[in-house]
């Protein structure tokens, strides 16, 4: 696996807590544990492309030269993804996010500030993705990110989108190869009323591969093949869950492993869905990130397929 990867989206310093339960307006709880860690759904996705044993990817982000943007360098160099910091240190200060994570559910509760985007534009986007077999992108921000897949696109790379909240739905999922979404959006996105015709409705409109992921719940995928279209239902792997926090973006980072590692959709989808049930059964953004001898462990001991529809 010799791809070039490289990594565009949102990056931020987690601060991030440990509750009893998630207080409601007015209410106080204290924390059982603290924690400082690097977030954002693309910086999480490469870093689990890397420790799967995928190509050491380069991040295209902003962040700020203040304590934050220090705490965001040492951690992507820790986990082995490169970054141009004449590109990336350019904003007036760098994005956080506090996490209130529930003990014994893993549910989570997240308010983030994003950094300024604006110095990372779409000329500089397309020079920074310039020879990239491969780019992962969570759409922010929006016009870099578009100029980003239009050109590697162009190029013949392949791009993979974890769509989000991005203000640039139509022209990303236009450029994309492999497209996941989260279950909240997909009614922005498809009237159809059944998750299966939905992926099928979005695959016509340009990816190769679409999933819908639903947490606990599993996911949904379509794909493309050279005699027609395979869709169905990947059954989420049972996990006692005790942090959700980067629980899709670790699934996004293990379609992508599975898609440049030559595997078939379902498959490609049944590994991305094993290595987001290993995520989450953890703490953390990085040391929960599971190893691919973790996965394929997982993946033996339940062998089983998803019902094709």
């Amino acid at each position: 696996m010799a791809a070039r990867v490289v990594g565009l989206g949102l990056t931020v310093v987690d601060h991030q807590l440990v509750l009893p339960r998630l207080p409601g307006p007015d209410q106080k709880t204290t924390a059982s544990a603290a924690s400082v860690q690097v977030g954002g759904p693309t910086p999480t996705a490469l870093a689990q492309l890397a420790t799967l044993g995928g190509p050491a990817a380069t991040l295209v982000s902003t962040w700020g030269a203040d304590a934050d943007g220090q705490t965001i360098e040492a951690n992507l160099t820790a986990a082995g993804l490169q970054f141009d910091a004449d590109l990336c240190r350019t904003a007036p200060r760098s994005g956080f996010a506090h996490v209130w994570v529930e003990a014994g559910t893993g549910r989570r509760s997240l308010a983030a500030v994003r950094p300024d985007g604006s110095s990372l534009t779409a000329e500089r986007a397309v020079r920074a993705v310039d020879g990239a077999d491969a780019l992962h992108t969570d759409g922010w921000p929006g016009p870099a990110a578009v100029a980003a897949c239009r050109a590697v696109k162009a190029a013949g790379g392949l791009v993979s989108v974890d769509l989000g909240a991005s203000e640039k739905l139509e022209e990303l999922i236009a450029l994309a190869d492999v497209l996941n979404l989260p279950v909240p959006a997909f009614p922005r996105l498809t009237q159809a009323r059944d998750p299966i015709a939905g992926v099928r409705a979005l695959l016509e409109r340009g990816p190769r591969l679409v999933t819908v992921t639903n947490g606990s719940q599993g996911c949904w995928f379509a794909a493309r093949l050279p005699d027609g279209v395979e869709s169905g239902f990947v059954p989420a792997f049972p996990a006692e869950a005790v942090d959700t926090c980067g629980a899709g973006d670790a699934f996004c980072g293990g379609l992508l492993f599975a898609v440049l590692d030559g595997r078939p959709p379902a498959a490609a989808v049944r590994f991305a869905a094993a290595v987001a049930s290993l995520k989450v059964r953890r703490f953390g953004n990085r040391e929960a990130l599971p190893d691919r001898a973790a996965v394929e462990a997982l993946l033996a001991a339940h062998e089983k397929t998803p019902a094709d529809s």
